[in-house]
């Protein structure tokens, strides 16, 4: 998202008509991704492993929801003052200030928001869990997440509904067009390494979801499916956010005024917005994805 720590570090051309959005291989990102970090397979200073598993999705899709199941099906601690945080024990690929992954024992949780090309679709690519989430659901919780970063890392004035819902259905946020990144990743879902994951399935039997999980990922993953099970509980995953030592810091010297955790309900998105932003994604959905097979359950 746009973090002055990573202003002065970036230098890829701007997005017009972003929110200082920069412009990577012509996708619209926040001045923390860096063509550098995105070229990394490229030049070969990334290398894929096949037990790597990617967490995939457009932004506020329920992406921490699922990095924390993975990381307890991989029987991995995280968020804890004894043992990396989630932020290091499955890092987003595409930062500036990504950690050095290189040393991290297999398999290896990887973050990324990006579409399903580049290094998403390279030889050796390792699984992907595909995150997904209805197109309101995620434009609610992408305005509110915005607007808190604004307010707490930019000191800037909220952006208004209105801006936003133009924003969205152009496609000038951080990753993009939510249609065509869900495009993107539709096209692959015959692959056996890539797996959907819905977070209306999360929240309508999360046991069931993750179970499912624990069988595409393998190994003894099925054994963890307790652990993944109460570790994604929401007050279980408030609990343990709260003990990161950047977080308790940052709460401390007021500069984190909100919880980046919400417990983010299904349908909840229709009753926000004008019945004209309703309308341009339904146009989009029979424009875009209905076309490709995509059942409309699985947008609205």
């Amino acid at each position: 998202m746009m973090d002055r720590r990573h202003r002065s570090e970036a230098t890829e051309p701007f997005w017009p008509g972003g929110y200082n959005l920069r412009n990577v291989s012509g996708i619209p990102v926040g001045v923390a991704v860096s063509t550098g970090a995105m070229d990394k397979w490229k030049t070969g200073e990334f290398v894929h492993r096949p037990t790597d598993a990617w967490v995939t999705s457009y932004p506020k899709s329920g992406t921490t929801l699922a990095q924390v199941i993975v990381m307890s099906l991989f029987n991995r601690t995280f968020w804890s003052t004894a043992a990396p945080d989630l932020i290091l024990g499955c890092p987003t690929y595409d930062r500036r200030d990504s950690p050095d992954i290189e040393p991290y024992p297999n398999p290896r949780c990887l973050k990324s928001h990006w579409q399903a090309r580049d290094h998403l679709t390279s030889p050796g690519r390792g699984r992907v869990i595909w995150v997904t989430r209805h197109v309101a659901d995620v434009a609610k919780s992408f305005h509110n997440f915005w607007n808190q970063l604004r307010v707490d890392i930019e000191g800037e004035e909220p952006i208004s509904l209105e801006v936003f819902e133009r924003l969205f259905l152009e496609g000038v946020l951080p990753y993009g067009s939510w249609f065509e990144h869900f495009e993107s990743y539709w096209k692959q879902r015959h692959d056996p390494n890539v797996y959907m994951l819905r977070y209306e399935d999360l929240r309508r039997d999360r046991r069931a979801a993750i179970e499912g999980l624990a069988k595409f990922l393998g190994g003894n993953a099925t054994e963890f499916v307790d652990n993944a099970f109460h570790a994604s509980e929401f007050e279980q995953m408030k609990i343990t956010e709260n003990r990161r030592p950047l977080r308790r810091l940052a709460m401390k010297l007021g500069t984190l005024q909100h919880s980046r955790l919400r417990m983010g309900q299904t349908g909840e998105g229709k009753n926000s917005f004008s019945p004209e932003f309703m309308a341009a994604l339904e146009k989009k959905y029979t424009e875009i994805l209905e076309p490709l097979g995509v059942p409309r359950e699985y947008v609205f």
